[in-house]
């Protein structure tokens, strides 16, 4: 190894080596400014508490999908203003609900998992859970019926 192989190899390790000690201070940096947006976004949930897997959690805690929408917007949907339960599905990710009947007897598709079948006895994979019973037949998912408890 000649004289300048040597010296090359060991300004590599020199600066390989100090490459930790430079990092360091983006990383903290980076950190400082994490944090306000972190903050931000608890202040924009407003404090929602999800309780779908049968205990109570803060929504950036929970692991499964969630659409959030305002007292206001279920309250319009229930009273068939002119956003109705089939416009949901442009604002919940996932989700889309169709009805060849109008506002009555919709069908509901998360992630493409649905029913094609346009018989109403027909079993629905999609299903509204309301104070634990499922309201698995289409007719008893005809009428809006939200828990705003």
């Amino acid at each position: 190894m000649t004289f300048r192989a040597a010296a090359l190899a060991a300004a590599s390790l020199l600066v390989l080596g100090a490459q930790p000690a430079l990092a360091a201070p983006a990383a903290v940096e980076s950190e400082a400014t994490a944090a306000p947006d972190a903050d931000e976004a608890a202040a924009d949930t407003g404090g929602i508490v999800v309780t779908a897997q049968r205990r109570s959690e803060p929504l950036q805690n929970v692991p499964v999908s969630v659409g959030v929408l305002s007292g206001n917007d279920l309250t319009e949907y229930a009273a068939g203003a002119a956003d109705t339960l089939l416009s949901l599905s442009g604002k919940v990710p996932s989700l889309y609900v169709e009805s060849t009947t109008g506002r009555i007897f919709p069908r509901f598709y998360i992630r493409g998992l649905g029913n094609v079948d346009f018989y109403l006895g027909a079993s629905q994979p999609v299903s509204i859970i309301q104070d634990d019973v499922v309201l698995e037949h289409v007719v008893l998912k005809s009428n809006p019926v939200f828990d705003m408890g």
